[in-house]
Formats: C-alpha cells, structure tokens, sequence
C-alpha cells in the first residue's frame, strides 16, 4: 500500500481574478469596501478574510467564494492499493 499525502493549501484566486477583470488593487478594494491593504495581504496569502470580507471581494469580482478562496483540500493521508 503506498501512501500520497494532499498538497497544501490552495492560495486565494483573488489576483488573478482581480486581473482578468481588469482591475487594480485599489479599485477592487474600492468596490468591496476594504482598504487597499486588505487587498494586498490577503492576494499574498498573510492573511485570509473573514467571511465578511470575502463575500465582499467575491461580489466585488463577480465571482462566487469558493472561486476566489477554493478550500484547502484536507491534510489526510491517503492509502492505495499497488
């Protein structure tokens, strides 16, 4: 039995959406309502949002959450048959 392990975590989509939509950073963060900042460390993975927030973003891009903060797959461990 061989053992494959998940990767980490997906980081946020939020720049690449942000940039097939065209838009800089602090227009988005001026259609979400957040500072410029916000946008900046959270596009840079130092923090993720609230729920809030990032229903905030997501609306902002047009987009849904899950789109733009895809879920971490789990960190088990899986086992296979050879």
């Amino acid at each position: 039995m061989t053992q494959h392990h998940v990767g980490p975590p997906e980081r946020p989509a939020v720049r690449e959406i942000r940039l097939s939509r065209g838009l800089t950073q602090r227009q988005l963060a001026e259609r979400a309502g957040v500072s410029a900042p916000t946008v900046i460390h959270i596009e840079k993975g130092r923090h993720g949002p609230g729920l809030v927030v990032a229903r905030k973003i997501a609306d902002a891009l047009d987009a849904t959450i899950d789109e733009v903060f895809p879920r971490p797959p789990t960190h088990a461990t899986l086992d296979t048959q050879d």
